[in-house]
């Protein structure tokens, strides 16, 4: 049975139908190791047109979260994050940057941090985001999530909720992960279902996981998230590829909105850079 059977049959909502459709394009186009923009390139097959693919760096009718020249709207540890200039041939810009370096000491007692958006909890949305990771950073962007006092030195600026996860070494970027919560839910290439009282399930494959570290980009290079929440279901999009779906019906822990935050922890040295952060509520 297909992917899209398996869900179809358990009766999910519209929304989680339409996401695991998505699921089986993306699994198809990865099984090929080509990118979305190249299916306009191939026959049309049996006569049937495939949808045109939409360009990332579309950004018509989204929120801008990053202005590029200031942290206007976000709070977070004041000797963690600051905006720094990079340079990329000749031009130049500015990006959201936490690290710990000779130049930016991290501050003694903090572990994870997080820098938090100020505007209204998102429920059902849509964000884009670029971002990289160096040397042992560890981070990820939080949504659908909530403060907490967990650590004493950085009470501030904690925070518990999905993440779209991001690590320097490769092993989990693109995964989605729960903050002090369920831990890793789906892994690289899985799509999970929970239902209250039971353990999660791994109902369908996105591609084969081994492979999708071949999606991930290395420092300097940039990579582009992508993060799709509607109703119960959450998909990650990662350089293209869907790399992660949960389908959370568990009412006992799913969270149906919440906060926005950038996080990063790590050994020393670390280093994560954000840029282009954008929004479009669904609701």
């Amino acid at each position: 049975m297909s992917p899209i059977c398996i869900i179809s049959a358990r009766k999910q909502s519209a929304a989680a139908t339409l996401f695991v459709a998505v699921m089986a394009l993306s699994a198809s186009a990865f099984g090929q190791t080509q990118p979305a923009s190249a299916a306009a390139a191939r026959p049309v097959p049996h006569g049937f047109p495939e949808p045109e693919p939409m360009a990332y760096s579309n950004y018509a009718g989204w929120e801008k979260l990053f202005d590029g020249a200031s942290l206007k709207g976000w709070v977070g540890h004041p000797k963690v994050w600051f905006l720094k200039e990079i340079q990329e041939g000749s031009e130049k810009s500015m990006v959201i940057a936490a690290e710990d370096s000779a130049q930016h000491e991290w501050p003694q007692g903090v572990g994870q941090t997080h820098l938090i958006y100020q505007g209204s909890p998102v429920k059902d949305f849509e964000m884009k985001f670029e971002f990289r990771v160096r040397d042992n950073g560890n981070g990820g962007i939080q949504y659908r999530s909530y403060k907490f006092d967990g650590d004493p030195q950085d009470k501030d600026y904690q925070v518990r909720g999905y993440q779209f996860d991001l690590d320097a070494g490769n092993r989990y970027t693109g995964q989605l992960y729960e903050g002090n919560g369920r831990n890793i839910i789906a892994f690289r290439g899985q799509v999970v279902q929970a239902i209250a009282g039971e353990k999660l399930r791994l109902i369908g494959s996105l591609g084969d996981r081994a492979m999708m570290r071949g999606i991930v980009n290395p420092w300097p290079m940039w990579n582009q998230g992508h993060i799709v929440c509607s109703g119960t279901t959450t998909m990650h999009i990662l350089n293209g590829y869907v790399t992660a779906i949960f389908v959370d019906n568990d009412p006992s822990k799913r969270r149906d909105s919440g906060i926005i935050s950038l996080q990063l922890e790590g050994g020393s040295p670390k280093e994560v850079n954000y840029r282009n952060v954008y929004l479009k509520r669904l609701n």
